[in-house]
C-alpha cells in the first residue's frame, strides 16, 4: 500500500530492484504489480486505496501501524471479496489467531473502524460479515480446530460491534 504522490518514487526504486511491472493493471486502476525479474516472486501495490469487489480508502490510514496496513484494513480486504479462495481463509484465520480485537490499531484488530467502515456500505457489510460467518462456522474446524474457540470468540466479538453499527 502506498499514496499515489509515492508511485514515480516507488516505481523507480522496484525497477531499481530488478523488478518490471505490469503497465495494462496500472492503467485500470492504482495498483501495479511488479514481477522479479531473476527471482520470480511478484510485488502487488495500491496507491490510496483498494479496488476490487468493495473499495478500501487508506488515505490517512497507512500511518498508524507500523507494518505498511493497519490489522483492521487487512482484514477488510481479506474479507471484502465475494468468494474466498484459500490463501485468504487461511490469511484471515492466521490474521485473528494472532491478534486482538480492540478498538484501537496499535497492533490490534480495530473493530469500531470496522463497523463505522462497514455501517456506511450495505453490500460492503454483507460481505464481509458472510465471509466471517463462514470461517467461524465451515473452515475453522478444517484449519485450526485447536484454537477454534478461541478465534470463534474474536469472530463473535467482531460481528457483535458490527451489528451495533448497523443499529445505530
Amino acid at each position: 500500500m502506498g499514496y499515489a504522490r509515492q508511485k514515480e518514487a516507488l516505481v523507480r526504486f522496484l525497477k531499481f530492484q530488478n523488478f518490471s511491472s505490469e503497465k495494462y493493471v496500472a492503467l485500470v486502476q492504482d495498483r501495479y504489480i511488479f514481477h522479479h525479474s531473476t527471482k520470480g516472486y511478484k510485488v502487488d501495490v495500491f496507491f490510496d486505496r483498494l479496488k476490487m469487489c468493495h473499495t478500501i480508502d487508506f488515505c490517512e490510514r497507512l500511518e498508524i501501524d507500523y507494518s505498511p496496513i493497519s490489522l483492521a484494513d487487512l482484514l477488510l480486504e481479506k474479507m471484502q471479496i465475494v468468494k474466498l479462495n484459500e490463501k485468504d481463509i487461511k490469511d484471515s484465520i492466521i490474521l485473528l489467531s494472532e491478534h486482538r480485537i480492540a478498538d484501537d490499531d496499535q497492533d490490534k484488530i480495530n473493530h469500531d473502524y470496522i463497523a463505522r467502515i462497514l455501517s456506511r456500505d450495505w453490500g460492503f457489510y454483507y460481505t464481509v460479515t458472510t465471509n466471517l460467518k463462514r470461517i467461524r462456522d465451515e473452515f475453522l474446524p478444517i484449519y485450526l480446530p485447536k484454537e477454534k474457540e478461541s478465534i470463534r470468540g474474536k469472530i463473535n466479538i467482531l460481528l457483535n460491534r458490527i451489528e451495533r453499527a448497523q443499529d445505530a
